[in-house]
C-alpha cells in the first residue's frame, strides 16, 4: 500500500499476520474491515470511485489463472510483498 493508502479487508479467510508499525502505521493507513459489505456501502464505493475518477482495474498489478493462485500468494507473501 501507498502512504496514506486505504485498505479494506472483506469476508474470512485464512490466518492474515500484520507487522502494523511498518505495515500500517508507518503509512498512516485506513483500515476497514468488514465480514461482508452491505448494499448501501456498495453504492458509496461506486459513487466514491466515480466522483474521484478511479478505475479498480488500473490497481491490479498481477493476475493469476485459479490454478496457481495459492502458489504465486505464497511466493509474494515469503517474499514480503503482500499487499
Amino acid at each position: 500500500m501507498r502512504i496514506w493508502g486505504r485498505v479494506a479487508f472483506v469476508g474470512e479467510g485464512n490466518l492474515t499476520t500484520v507487522n502494523p508499525s511498518p505495515q500500517m502505521l508507518h503509512k498512516q493507513l485506513t483500515v476497514a474491515g468488514s465480514w461482508v459489505f452491505g448494499l448501501w456501502q456498495l453504492k458509496e464505493l461506486v459513487d466514491f470511485l466515480a466522483w474521484h475518477n478511479l478505475h479498480p482495474d488500473a490497481m491490479v498489478t498481477h493476475r493469476f489463472p485459479w490454478s496457481i493462485s495459492r502458489k504465486r500468494w505464497l511466493s509474494l507473501t515469503r517474499a514480503g510483498r503482500a499487499k
